[in-house]
């Protein structure tokens, strides 16, 4: 998970919520840039990106995301820019 220097909270908070519901999920964060929120997985899938959706996710959507993952769909980046 990218996230801007000012969301550590933000992020301490979702990671934690996500590895309550999935014991064998652990959350890394990476302070990417101001703003930025990311969620992809480690096939580099992105589940969510705050600068397509102009809003940062919370904890309850993130986890109906992973609960859905269809892990054969094909990777996607990220397309802020």
């Amino acid at each position: 998970m990218e996230y801007g220097p000012a969301e550590v909270d933000r992020f301490i908070g979702i990671a934690d919520a996500v590895e309550d519901a999935f014991p064998g999920i652990v959350m890394h964060g990476d302070e990417a840039g101001e703003g930025l929120f990311v969620v992809r997985t480690e096939e580099g899938r992105v589940l969510f990106d705050s600068c397509e959706a102009r809003r940062f996710p919370d904890s309850d959507e993130l986890i109906a995301l992973i609960s859905g993952l269809d892990l054969e769909a094909s990777p996607s980046t990220a397309t802020c820019g």
